[in-house]
């Protein structure tokens, strides 16, 4: 996937609402009702990415995400 000077900055702006979304509330994190939120937030947050950028840049973007997550946990231990 190629970067895109255009697209890339709303992208990272999206990421940044969609992480205030998830943490607005306020629910403790090991909570039954903080788990419903994040996952409402993150299938609309999806769904609204897939509808502006289409599916396999949605693609891209989510499996990076994955990786990132995976070499920060690594990091970690």
């Amino acid at each position: 996937m190629a970067a895109d000077p255009t697209r890339d900055p709303l992208i990272q702006q999206a990421a940044e609402q969609l992480a205030e979304q998830i943490a607005g509330p306020g629910f403790a994190t090991d909570s039954e009702a903080y788990r419903a939120h994040w996952e409402a937030s993150v299938a609309a947050s999806d769904q609204l990415f897939r509808q502006r950028y289409g599916r396999w840049v949605w693609m891209a973007y989510h499996l990076r995400a994955h990786q990132l997550a995976a070499t920060q946990q690594t990091d970690m231990q």
